[in-house]
């Protein structure tokens, strides 16, 4: 037979648009060069990122679906799949009582998760299966060619192909972002990992905390390639990494949730490192660099020595990792950037995460993905996958959003040797997610169109003024500050207070009663 559409790769973006166009009536085949269940990062999620899965749940009937939004119900309608609490953003800086948390959730029944994607992504393979598409795995492309209007794809025929493969994998033209770092990343699954209070017995509360120096041999590049810094703070002593509301105490105010219970950054001249804690003891870590940094850490050489002597130059973070075993094999990325020539062509499109990829840095990739996903559905929904215009602009919005994600975290790697400055960085990120958020529960997403706003011109100039010193982080978030942000007095711990939303309801081109009434009721509010 011939299908209505081909989609190769079946990771979680490839199954999930499987899913969607075979409840559009469709006819899907689902072709995977390797097997399920495997390795894959991209673990972290978002408030926003679990909004658009309860969008594409709500819009095309996928209520099994649903549950992944929440760490609540996904315990609860599937405890089998391996699952982290994801409670906000935690940040440590190189400095003694340097630190960062925002909160992403209320409570942990409603909070955002980490995806074990090994379980995931195999869960929504099963469910693709489930919904009719016809799934081979183990099938390498001996032969994919487009001619008489149709792709010829082995022995298969289909009208219509999504390139879901990941960056470069099905076709190979990078041409990388204007202006971005070279990076490369080393990571894996680990257990014994331990949470930042273990690794500080006796502190019990948040920063100030004694200075753990770096390692004398901790330099620049060669030819002042790259700056040197000179100590690194001990990470926050923190909660246990469950728990509700408020846990624990920092220089007099509330710590939002249990430090630990989040997807943890520590960031440093060239580079940043993620801890993502699983329920089942499976922490996953890794780190991400500019290249003058990883030369000097001979990352492309033996895989545990580089490791080794990452932590050998943070000693705080060396200590959480002093029981540590890896249970993955090392995954080293020599190039983590790729941008591709095109998105578009003669009968196939690529998914957001085959057209292109910056840096695990804020989870971005995921909800890119999770957008493009809804734009090819509704090309799908009303038969316009063979539409030129339709499709160049769906080429053109996706890549103007990884161009101005691309700028961004470029900004923030630039930014990583002064935390102040990072932090102040961050800023623009959570003001552009929590404004799009707000927007979209509140039934005004024309006011956030593309991700961080990326069609608001006046939000991206704002940005380039404040790089410039043209305008202050308080002026340039404000039109969409609904969350409370860059307020000094909250010393860098911000919580969900839901009277920052409904004061800040004029942005949404709502009143304050309006507002308010909508958070009485919110199931999103009264977790």
């Amino acid at each position: 037979m011939t299908f209505d559409l081909a989609i190769v790769g079946s990771g979680f973006g490839g199954s999930l648009l499987a899913m969607v166009a075979r409840r559009l009536g469709k006819s899907v085949l689902l072709l995977e060069r390797g097997s399920h269940p495997r390795f894959a990062i991209g673990e972290s999620t978002s408030p926003l990122m679990n909004l658009l899965i309860e969008e594409l749940a709500h819009t095309y009937d996928l209520p099994r679906l649903l549950p992944l939004a929440t760490y609540g119900t996904w315990k609860t309608h599937y405890p089998e799949l391996g699952v982290g609490l994801k409670r906000g953003f935690t940040y440590y800086g190189t400095q003694p009582g340097e630190r960062l948390l925002v909160a992403a959730s209320p409570g942990d029944p409603c909070a955002d998760t980490h995806w074990l994607r090994a379980d995931v992504d195999h869960f929504l393979v099963k469910e693709a299966i489930a919904l009719g598409a016809e799934y081979h795995e183990n099938t390498p492309l001996t032969r994919h060619e487009y001619t008489g209007g149709l792709w010829h794809l082995n022995e298969h025929t289909a009208r219509f192909l999504v390139d879901a493969t990941g960056p470069g994998k099905l076709w190979s033209n990078d041409v990388s972002f204007a202006g971005y770092p070279k990076t490369e990343a080393l990571y894996s699954h680990f257990v014994g990992v331990r949470g930042a209070s273990a690794s500080l017995p006796g502190l019990t509360s948040l920063p100030p905390a004694p200075s753990l120096r770096l390692k004398p041999n901790f330099v620049g590049a060669k030819g002042g390639g790259g700056p040197t810094p000179t100590r690194s703070s001990s990470p926050l002593p923190s909660s246990p990494r469950s728990g509700n509301k408020s846990e624990g105490r920092g220089r007099g105010r509330d710590v939002p949730y249990p430090p630990d219970a989040a997807a943890s950054h520590y960031v440093f001249p060239g580079g940043w490192m993620w801890i993502l804690p699983f329920d089942n003891g499976v922490t996953s870590a890794g780190f991400a660099v500019e290249s003058w940094l990883a030369d000097e850490l001979e990352l492309a050489g033996k895989r545990h020595g580089a490791w080794e002597r990452f932590l050998a130059r943070f000693p705080a973070i060396q200590a959480q990792f002093a029981d540590a075993q890896p249970v993955e094999k090392w995954h080293y990325a020599p190039k983590l950037s790729y941008r591709a020539q095109n998105v578009v062509g003669d009968g196939y499109l690529r998914l957001p995460s085959a057209a292109g990829f910056i840096d695990p840095l804020y989870s971005t990739g995921m909800p890119l993905t999770l957008l493009g996903i809804q734009r090819i559905a509704a090309l799908i929904q009303h038969d316009k996958l063979q539409s030129p215009e339709l499709l160049a602009h769906y080429e053109a919005t996706t890549f103007a959003e990884l161009d101005w994600v691309a700028e961004f975290i470029g900004a923030n790697y630039a930014a990583f040797a002064d935390f102040p400055r990072f932090v102040d960085t961050t800023m623009f990120y959570f003001a552009a997610a929590s404004f799009s958020e707000l927007a979209r529960r509140t039934g005004r997403s024309d006011l956030a169109k593309g991700y961080l706003l990326t069609q608001n011109e006046r939000f991206r100039a704002n940005f380039h003024a404040w790089q410039q010193g043209m305008l202050s982080l308080t002026d340039a978030i404000a039109p969409w500050n609904a969350a409370g942000l860059a307020d000094p007095s909250k010393d860098n711990l911000y919580g969900v207070d839901l009277e920052d939303v409904v004061k800040g309801a004029s942005k949404l081109e709502k009143t304050e009663e309006e507002l308010r009434e909508i958070v009485a009721t919110a199931d999103w509010a009264q977790c």
